[in-house]
């Protein structure tokens, strides 16, 4: 039988990263929460960790194990820098098999009964790695580019490794249930040609009636709910008692028969690679080239928060009606004709109406004539805010947390909407795209100043920036400039776009700043009592990108 099926252990055993790769596990343990809605789950990464599979859900002890040389085979852990989600495609697979743990995580809520034999085990097992992932990809639509690319590290090694003449069609079974089982599951693509020429290949190595019946018993198990352990035990016996049917098994005894089998498999594990190999697409078949816009669904808001002041209220009030007023497109005359003035006179139209007064008709004619400036409704605000997190940031933290919260408060106020981030070691959402909390996010604190460029990348993706539409849009980094050497010169590439595509970018930091190329810099020491700063700088650079604009 297949051995795909130690995805879960119940051992007490506690299991440790390897000091190479402890920077990259605790990464991944703060992904974790994310995409298996749990904050209790651990990430071990050591090479010939998960005895044996590429990666592991321990149910006993909330870990997951990940082997180092299978899921990041190649890969230099210094060089993996898991807050840059760009770099995330170097290491699909890996990052693929990270989340199908994470889908067990969650998802994989039943444990065996002491009663089951070991083959209906196995098959259960079987079933539930696609039962997890169909619930994951339920769940985050945006996982399936990774699950489809950890169907090389889960499954083909095991599906091409040569086993007894006996397990030929344990092993084929297996081979279209992990194929053909995640076509109906969401991962595979129905459309890929390739698919319809394994479905024949296992129709014929089976026989049209075992096929259709297995195939009835993975689809079922997509259906299971995430608790009930005796249905997949029950969906796992009829796995076998159809593949131990004792006409079943004399007729697959051929060479004949066995031949096909192989080829039938092998052809599975050859989709399964060239799934895995082609080019990642996200939800949607947007473009992995750009993974980043997906920072607000990898990183949560800090946990801690503190309430706003009705000072701290009134202000980004202040602010929100501010920008409104400064995003105010200018206001282009019209001229409208008029019966009565004011306005000028149009001595032509005078006449005419004279003439109808005269004749005793309807006065149509309307003789002055004045230019008409019409106010329009305000406009919204667009407002991405990177936060810098970083120990220089320290005396000035917490007003840069007041004023990070007080300018997405004001955007959304606009009716517009506004996100914000933080960078320092690592990147993390500080308030999610149209999502202003009623209280102040709180960050952490952090030792480094790096990152600025993929906060930047992540606002534009997410707020669409760089993109001209009817909303204004600013670009605030509430930083004091010491930036990690190697950030200076993409950080003002990026500044110097936006603005060119009519998004201002505005520095707000604290004395002895260093002010950044291509932004507005605004000094302040508390965001309350310096708010008419705060508000002349932005509309200011508000009312410049509307000149260019026009």
């Amino acid at each position: 039988m297949p051995s795909n099926t130690k995805h879960l252990s119940n051992a007490r055993a506690s299991a440790r990263s390897h000091p190479k790769w402890a920077r990259v596990a605790d990464g991944l343990t703060d992904l974790a929460p994310l995409l298996c809605g749990r904050d209790d789950v651990r990430v071990v990464v050591a090479p010939g960790a998960a005895k044996g599979a590429p990666g592991m859900f321990n149910i006993a002890t909330a870990v997951i194990e990940l082997d180092a040389d299978v899921c990041f085979e190649g890969i230099d852990p210094a060089t993996i820098n898991l807050a840059d989600l760009r770099d995330h495609i170097r290491y699909m697979e890996g990052l693929g098999a990270f989340c199908h743990e994470c889908a067990h995580a969650e998802h994989s809520r039943w444990i065996p009964g002491s009663s089951w034999p070991g083959p209906v085990v196995v098959a259960a097992f079987i079933l539930e790695d696609l039962r997890i992932e169909a619930a994951q990809i339920r769940r985050r639509p945006l996982d399936l580019a990774w699950l489809r690319a950890a169907s090389l590290k889960l499954d083909v090694p095991d599906l091409r490794r040569t086993r007894p003449r006996a397990f030929g069609l344990w092993r084929a079974a297996a081979a279209a249930a992990l194929c053909l089982g995640r076509v109906d599951a969401g991962i595979l693509d129905p459309a890929d040609p390739n698919i319809g020429r394994v479905r024949k290949a296992f129709v014929r190595a089976l026989g049209k009636d075992l096929f259709a019946a297995l195939e009835t018993i993975w689809q079922q198990a997509l259906t299971v709910a995430d608790t009930d352990g005796p249905m997949m035990g029950a969906l796992g016996a009829a796995w076998c008692r159809l593949l131990c049917a004792s006409n079943t098994v004399i007729a697959a005894a051929s060479d004949e028969r066995q031949q096909a089998l192989a080829a039938a498999t092998d052809m599975a594990a050859a989709v399964l690679v060239d799934a895995a190999a082609a080019s990642p697409t996200g939800s949607g078949g947007e473009s992995f080239e750009r993974p980043i816009s997906d920072l607000f669904a990898y990183t949560r808001p800090p946990a801690i928060s503190h309430p706003a002041t009705g000072q701290a209220r009134a202000a980004a009030t202040r602010l929100a009606q501010a920008l409104a007023e400064a995003a105010q497109p200018p206001r282009e005359p019209t001229v409208v004709n008029t019966v009565t003035p004011p306005g000028k006179l149009n001595m032509r139209g005078a006449l005419a109406g004279a003439a109808q007064r005269a004749a005793g008709a309807p006065v149509t004619a309307k003789p002055w004539r004045r230019a008409v400036r019409r106010r329009q409704p305000n406009p919204a605000v667009k407002v991405g805010i990177a936060l810098d997190v970083s120990g220089s940031m320290d005396v000035f933290f917490a007003p840069a947390a007041t004023a990070a919260w007080m300018l997405a408060f004001a955007a959304k106020q606009t009716g517009g909407m506004a996100a914000a981030a933080t960078f320092g070691q690592r990147v993390r959402t500080l308030i999610a795209p149209g999502k202003v909390p009623a209280a102040i996010p709180v960050p952490e604190l952090e030792w480094g100043t790096d990152h600025l460029d993929i906060v930047i990348d992540a606002l534009d993706g997410a707020l669409g920036l760089a993109k001209p539409d009817q909303h204004a849009r600013l670009l605030f980094l509430i930083t004091d400039g010491w930036l990690a050497h190697s950030q200076i010169p993409p950080v003002a590439e990026q500044c110097d776009k936006l603005r060119q595509a009519g998004c201002e970018v505005i520095q707000i930091g604290p004395a002895q700043s260093i002010a950044l190329e291509a932004c507005r810099f605004v000094e302040v020491a508390d965001p309350i009592a310096s708010l008419h700063m705060i508000i002349q700088t932005a509309a200011t650079a508000l009312r410049d990108a509307a000149r260019r604009g026009h």
